[in-house]
């Protein structure tokens, strides 16, 4: 059975405004998840990678499987870098594998609906 979660998830800071946004990933589709530490990356030049450098880089690399392009990222960011280092550099790929069943569209619907109203209310 699953459990209640409260307050806010890792990273975020109270009384920050966030939206949240809900995505239908299709049957093998690819999500990135990687946190500021990898776009805020900077190079011997003091220039930083950015969100489009990486967005570019995603679109080019190999997408045969998660680790594959997970590894070829890390592998361009580390050559952008050099030896530059970043404290909080997290890289996620996920691959999806199924059709979503009808319970996890109204367990989707339900959250996006729920923190709409939570953040109304607060």
């Amino acid at each position: 059975m699953p459990r209640k979660a409260f307050g806010l998830p890792v990273g975020l800071i109270p009384g920050t405004d966030y939206c949240q946004t809900v995505v239908m990933l299709g049957r093998s589709d690819l999500l990135v998840l990687y946190t500021d530490g990898i776009t805020d990356a900077g190079n011997a030049r003091g220039k930083d990678l950015g969100r489009a450098q990486l967005l570019e880089w995603a679109r080019q690399c190999p997408v045969e499987s998660p680790e594959v392009l997970g590894e070829e990222l890390l592998k361009r960011v580390g050559e952008f870098r050099g030896s530059q280092h970043n404290d909080d550099e997290t890289l996620v790929v996920l691959r999806r594998q199924e059709e979503p069943t009808l319970s996890a569209m109204v367990k989707v619907a339900w959250s996006n609906t729920f923190g709409r109203l939570l953040r109304r209310s607060l």
